[in-house]
């Protein structure tokens, strides 16, 4: 992915805390435009998550004109890492954009994927973006009935 705008030098930060295992770098792994591979152990380009919402402020040290959130992921359904279900961007209390993955609870290859969120064309300085989580593994997983983990890895404002 070709990056447009280098929002590296952002504020970023997530509630609740990645696991502990799953740390990364903290919250500037999601801008620090390191993109992480299929390995998620032992790295720390990776914030693994096992709740059912994430919340992630971002304060751009600059107005930024975007229509467009992209957000990284991982989902390994054997290793129980499932897509996320729905994504929210919010510009302070509006609503500007929406992502949901209706399929996020079938079966699907193992892979990195890609997040459009499309958002309304305007100015930003800050943005806050909720990632939610399927509410619990599908009755055909193995773990059924429990909450999934969620991975992400960069954030991408353009």
């Amino acid at each position: 992915t070709k990056i447009k705008n280098n929002i590296s030098d952002a504020i970023v930060s997530v509630y609740p805390a990645p696991a502990k295992e799953y740390f990364g770098t903290g919250a500037s792994t999601l801008v620090d435009l390191r993109k992480g591979t299929s390995k998620i152990r032992n790295v720390d380009t990776w914030l693994g998550f096992n709740t059912s919402e994430v919340v992630i402020k971002t304060q751009l040290t600059k107005p930024l004109k975007a229509s467009k959130i992209t957000l990284s992921s991982f989902s390994s359904q054997g290793g129980w890492i499932f897509s996320p279900y729905m994504v929210s961007v919010f510009s302070g209390t509006e609503q500007v954009g929406q992502y949901s993955n209706k399929d996020a609870h079938k079966k699907e290859e193992t892979g990195m994927k890609m997040i459009e969120i499309p958002i309304e064309l305007k100015e930003y300085k800050s943005l806050k973006i909720v990632v939610h989580n399927l509410e619990k593994m599908p009755d055909w997983h193995p773990n059924k009935g429990n909450l999934p983990w969620f991975f992400i890895d960069e954030l991408i404002i353009e």
